[in-house]
């Protein structure tokens, strides 16, 4: 399986390139640069952990946090360097109520499908709840004091408060890290103690897959980004439905597919990080990133989300805290949250 991967990442790769400097329809190059995106998405995956496990708990776990999301940074400093501000404001929506609902739905319907009841760590859904409704909250604001049309809050003070939001939430991301790997190590010791490692690479070529897969996934993320907007004439598709669903599940669907294997193992413990983890950084620590570099590159980039997309967050991250408020959950749960999804992924293709 290993091999395949590795095969299949730079084989399409490499057709990507070809057909982009052969000049074929834009669409052809967005279907197989999307494809050859998840293999290198699942490739940088495995050699970050190899190689985060050789760099003891702290340093493995911040290079593992950080590069968890490799493809949805690259797809949103990418895409902000085009000047495609709606595009990677609706990716960021859509990796956040992906994770939270359409995985995490998906990962309770594969494991209750199997077994009655699924049950996990409590500990660690309490912190990643509070965590989530807190980050979200934070990132919200921005957007609500445009929304009520709040008088004196202008355009330029948005991105000046996005700003400073941002910078905030990657405080945040930094503490919750040293929490996690240093201060409190042993609160989730019963979740670490079971490895999901998925290669047996060592250090020097886990770095060497590391750098190789990285270079590549650039050049592919650009010729991805490069054809989106003559993807979504040929098609019609609006940007909030090509960001919030098409890209973000591109971006996730390394991540979303070990989730679903873990949950038909009857892990949750780790079916659950993972989901909840990705859409956690993705609000505190992509999102605040794409801000940052917005304003680097003198791109407005703010945090000022459409209105759809403020419902679909807010009312993601509560139904997560009430689906697994027990610490167990069931096939139908998982239906639920995977129907609503689909309802919100609707609501964004009519929106052109």
């Amino acid at each position: 399986m290993t091999r395949v991967t590795v095969i299949l990442s730079f084989l399409l790769s490499g057709l990507t390139f070809i057909l982009y400097y052969i000049d074929v329809h834009p669409g052809y190059i967005f279907a197989v640069s999307g494809v050859a995106l998840v293999f290198l998405a699942v490739l940088l995956g495995w050699a970050t952990e190899a190689v985060a496990e050789r760099m003891g708990s702290a340093w493995g776990g911040f290079l593992n946090a950080t590069l968890g999301n490799g493809a949805e940074i690259l797809i949103a400093i990418l895409a902000i360097k085009e000047g495609l501000i709606t595009i990677v404001k609706a990716s960021i929506t859509g990796s956040i109520i992906g994770n939270s609902l359409f995985v995490l739905g998906g990962a309770f319907f594969f494991g209750g499908i199997r077994y009655k009841e699924l049950k996990f760590n409590p500990n660690m859904a309490m912190l990643n709840n509070s965590m989530m409704a807190l980050v979200i909250s934070a990132l919200l604001i921005p957007s609500i004091l445009t929304h009520l049309s709040v008088e004196g809050f202008t355009k330029s003070m948005s991105q000046s408060f996005s700003l400073l939001v941002s910078i905030i939430l990657i405080v945040i991301y930094f503490a919750g890290l040293i929490f996690l790997f240093r201060t409190h190590r042993g609160l989730f010791k019963d979740t670490e103690s079971i490895s999901h490692r998925l290669v047996n690479w060592g250090f020097k070529k886990s770095v060497i897959y590391l750098v190789i897969t990285t270079a590549v996934m650039i050049g592919v993320v650009e010729i991805l980004i490069n054809t989106v907007e003559p993807t979504l004439k040929s098609l019609g598709w609006g940007e909030l439905f090509m960001g919030a669903v098409v890209l973000a599940l591109i971006g996730n669907a390394a991540e979303n597919s070990i989730a679903l294997l873990f949950a038909w193992r009857k892990n949750m413990d780790l079916a659950f990080s993972i989901c909840i983890n990705s859409a956690q950084q993705i609000a505190i620590f992509v999102a605040p990133l794409a801000v940052i570099f917005g304003f680097v590159y003198g791109v407005p980039m703010d945090l000022n989300f459409h209105l759809l997309e403020v419902i679909a967050i807010s009312l993601s991250t509560l139904i997560l805290v009430l689906v697994t408020v027990d610490h167990k959950t069931n096939w139908l749960e998982g239906v639920q949250l995977i129907g609503l999804y689909l309802v919100f992924a609707i609501a964004f293709y009519f929106i052109k």
